[in-house]
């Protein structure tokens, strides 16, 4: 009764095979996710990397146009500061003739 058949030897060369093709199923999907998780890292890493860059590059793009900005709002202020002490000197300056001449017409 112990003796194996050609069924039962048949069954277990079958199972082998199915066995062995299913690991190397396996193996293949394993080398395949692994290649595909290092490429994905890979260009995400790239990605990263060009996004860095141009938002260095923006960054400064902005602080360029802000200085720009600032030394501009300099030399209005100065400007503006020189024409009021223009202002003011005139207002002085009209015044003292203002008073000179009445004084004068006395």
């Amino acid at each position: 009764m112990n003796t194996p058949n050609f069924e039962s030897l048949a069954t277990k060369e079958f199972v082998k095979e199915e066995i062995f093709i299913t690991k190397e199923f396996v193996k293949d999907e394993i080398f395949a996710t692994k290649q595909f998780v290092k490429d994905e890292i890979f260009a995400t890493k790239e990605f990263v990397k060009e996004e860095i860059f141009s938002t260095k590059a923006l960054v400064k793009d902005v602080e360029h146009r802000l200085e720009l900005k600032i030394e501009q709002a300099k030399v209005d202020l100065s400007k503006s500061i020189y024409m009021a002490g223009v202002i003011q000197y005139l207002a002085m300056a009209g015044t003292i003739i203002g008073i000179v001449s009445f004084i004068l017409k006395k």
